[in-house]
């Protein structure tokens, strides 16, 4: 069972003009020195501080229970010995500041036991207590509890007592869930509402049969289904007021016009008496022809002037109309572009994806470029075959035959030629493979290969340089090998490859084919496991 944190009160207000519902506030009839024993926790008062004049004394009757019956003006006795108090006049100030606690209890048989007697809250008709965390441990295995709610007004004297506002009996197996947040209930408070906070939200005590608990008769969220009526719409609101516009504007238009009316009647009434003053004092008969002249000229003139507001009336009105269908105008503007809008939108939509489509076949596409790319380069490794030497440490052979790095001092130089013109050539096929422009365009011819240079300005001589060493300038042969690795550099670039030495011929191209075989592999592995 889920156990409450707090107990949270809204809208404190003890019902008005009921037996028990308010303190006596003064006590008119009593000898002076005599003092009141009030029943049901009720403040002892002296007649000392009573008012004395007839009018300010409260209609309250008090009866207490000795012999004596003590009544106030106007207000008939009650049968001696009886122990109850009514009260009406303590609380009678709407909205007026409480202090307020509460107590839980439980009742066994006919004992009752208190088990809490919470603080005192001051000053608030919106009182909230948090339970102390020890409270449920003997409280848990009960579940149910009587709770009762005991207010006086805040500016009652710190000995008044309290009485007893409400009291309900609350089950916590027994409650329903309004809101994680009270500041979130729009709907306005009825009197007295009681709140039980848990971890999750604020609940309502119930009955066993779902109905709310409450010392009133109406509860919160409760709509009669007889007043249930169907909403406005939002065409409707906008018809309304501006029908209600429109009166508000007739009814200052009359305004003005009655106005109008009577400052030309009054006008006129003046001048009228100022001009039969003197026929008055001489023939008494005449006195009747200004007033009979004037009328005709003052219902023209109110006429006019009616006319000229009935004018303006109806010219608003036309302005108000011709409004209205500009507005429409608008209002249809605003929906086609909403609506093309709304296409625009859609188009887009469907454009993202192709998009996505597009770039998902774009990238498996070029992964199977990438693969095939790889499996090309591997089978000319396997035509172009490069081996290290197992005898002599950093010596490489193509296809057979030994080429230096860049050294070629002492060695057959036709044997130079023809590995350099299979470098050559393997380097062409790679580039071509890869659609990768060489810087240094080659031209592969076995041991006949050159390599051109059409970057390097002011270079001397021709740009085409020979990849052999008879019949030719070292020079020039020397700067032809220098731009073949240049090429090799960049085909190791393109794989990502960190060069060391780019006078490595053959090993460096042996990285470019170890690349394409790695990349071959690892498609198998992802392929077949």
């Amino acid at each position: 069972m889920k156990l409450p944190e707090a107990l949270c009160l809204r809208n404190l207000y003890p019902p008005q003009n009921s037996p028990g519902s308010a303190h006596a506030s003064a006590i008119t009839s009593v000898p002076p020195k005599k003092r009141l024993e009030i029943v049901d926790k009720v403040v002892i008062t002296s007649a000392s501080a009573l008012p004395t004049s007839t009018k300010d004394r409260p209609a309250i009757q008090v009866e207490v229970n000795d012999n004596s019956t003590v009544s106030a003006p106007n207000v008939p006795s009650q049968r001696p010995n009886a122990k109850v108090i009514q009260f009406s006049h303590m609380f009678s100030t709407p909205g007026m500041l409480l202090d307020s606690y509460f107590t839980m209890s439980t009742t066994t048989g006919k004992e009752s036991t208190k088990l809490f007697h919470s603080s005192i809250i001051e000053n608030s008709l919106n009182p909230t207590w948090n339970f102390p965390p020890d409270l449920w441990k003997n409280l848990a295995l009960l579940g149910a509890f009587i709770l009762e709610v005991f207010v006086r007004p805040s500016l009652s004297s710190p000995s008044a007592q309290f009485y007893r506002l409400f009291s309900i009996e609350v089950d916590l197996s027994h409650v329903s869930f309004v809101d994680e947040q009270l500041a979130d209930i729009t709907t306005p408070f009825p009197p007295n509402s009681t709140f039980l906070k848990f971890a999750d939200g604020y609940y309502i005590p119930t009955d066993p049969n779902g109905d709310q608990l409450s010392s009133e008769e109406d509860r919160p969220f409760q709509v009669n289904p007889a007043q249930v009526r169907k909403s406005y719409t939002l065409d409707t609101l906008k018809r309304l007021l501006a029908l209600q516009l429109e009166i508000n504007l007739i009814k200052e238009q009359t305004k003005e016009i009655i106005s109008t009316a009577d400052a030309v009647i009054l006008s006129g009434s003046n001048q009228s008496n100022k001009s039969s003053s003197p026929i008055i004092s001489t023939t008494p008969s005449a006195d009747i022809e200004p007033s009979s002249a004037s009328s005709p000229a003052l219902r023209s003139a109110i006429e006019a002037a009616m006319f000229l507001r009935t004018q303006e009336v109806q010219t608003d009105r036309l302005r108000i109309r011709e409004m209205k269908e500009l507005i429409l105008q608008r209002r249809a503007q605003l929906q086609k572009s909403e609506s093309q809008r709304h296409l625009v939108r859609e188009s887009l939509k469907a454009a993202r994806t192709q998009l996505h489509e597009d770039i998902m076949s774009y990238r498996k596409i070029s992964h199977s470029l990438t693969i095939r790319q790889a499996e090309l380069m591997y089978e000319m490794g396997l035509i172009y075959p490069i081996r290290q030497s197992p005898t002599v440490p950093g010596q490489y052979f193509i296809l057979g035959v030994h080429l230096p790095n860049s050294d070629y001092s002492g060695l057959d130089e036709e044997k130079v030629a023809t590995a350099l013109g299979h470098t050559a050539h393997l380097v062409s096929v790679f580039a071509y493979y890869l659609e990768l422009p060489l810087r240094y365009p080659i031209q592969p011819m076995s041991s006949r290969s050159t390599i051109s240079d059409h970057i390097t300005k002011n270079a001397p001589g021709a740009r085409s340089f020979p990849l052999y060493s008879r019949g030719m300038e070292r020079v020039r042969f020397d700067y032809a090998v220098f731009l073949l690795n240049k090429n090799i550099e960049q085909l190791m670039t393109h794989f990502g490859l960190r060069i060391t030495n780019l006078r490595h011929t053959l090993p460096n191209l042996k990285s470019v084919l170890d690349a394409a075989a790695f990349i071959r592999r690892y498609d198998d592995e992802q392929r077949y496991g």
